[in-house]
């Protein structure tokens, strides 16, 4: 339900042409005709239109082509540019469904990407690994009501090194209150806004 329709009609039909979409109950309603279409492909689709149009056609020739697509979706979640649901278009694979979301965000964890599928079951997928590897053709086909999840890669953690060990700072002829000011600097590489407190113990 919710999926619109491109329905080419046989000759001497009102229109050459139409735009249905499916109701809430998997019907559609062509040249007065209602068709149970729900869960069909479009080639039995096609089969169920010819058989509904045969008492009114001779030998109806009918094509069916998808236009919209919003009755099978997937959410994505996380370090995307736009998390939400997205319409599956056909067969849809996992980089083709962040690319529907804006692609991955610049702190985007792609070789933890979480799939959670309709069943319940979860994996995880390293596609990094796979591009680099030339494995895409090995990504995963999403189901409708999947659900992919893309973490944020943690922060690296600060490099601390020990007070009075790697690091020099020349203090010649600098006050007490320069000389912190001077420390601070050399020491804001490894810690986060770093405090510290000069006291002379020995003139």
């Amino acid at each position: 339900p919710g999926d619109v329709l491109e329905i080419s009609l046989p000759k001497g039909a009102p229109q050459e042409k139409v735009l249905v979409p499916v109701k809430r109950t998997g019907t559609i309603e062509v040249a007065g005709v209602e068709v149970e279409v729900a869960g069909l492909t479009i080639e039995q689709t096609d089969g169920k239109l010819r058989e509904a149009l045969a008492p009114f056609y001779v030998k109806p020739q009918v094509e069916v082509l998808v236009k919209e697509y919003n009755s099978k979706k997937a959410t994505v979640l996380g370090a995307v540019s736009r998390a939400g649901n997205f319409p599956l278009t056909g067969r849809t694979t996992l980089s083709e469904l962040l690319l529907k979301a804006g692609g991955p965000a610049a702190n985007a964890d792609l070789e933890s990407v979480r799939i959670t599928q309709p069943d319940g079951q979860v994996y995880t997928v390293n596609l990094i690994q796979l591009v680099l590897q030339g494995r895409l053709r090995q990504e995963p086909v999403l189901d409708a009501g999947t659900v992919v999840f893309v973490p944020e890669k943690a922060p690296e953690a600060p490099k601390r090194v020990p007070v009075g060990e790697g690091i020099e700072v020349e203090v010649a002829g600098l006050t007490i209150e320069q000389t912190d000011g001077k420390l601070r600097e050399a020491l804001a590489p490894f810690y986060v806004k770093p405090q510290v407190e000069v006291l002379v113990k020995e003139y």
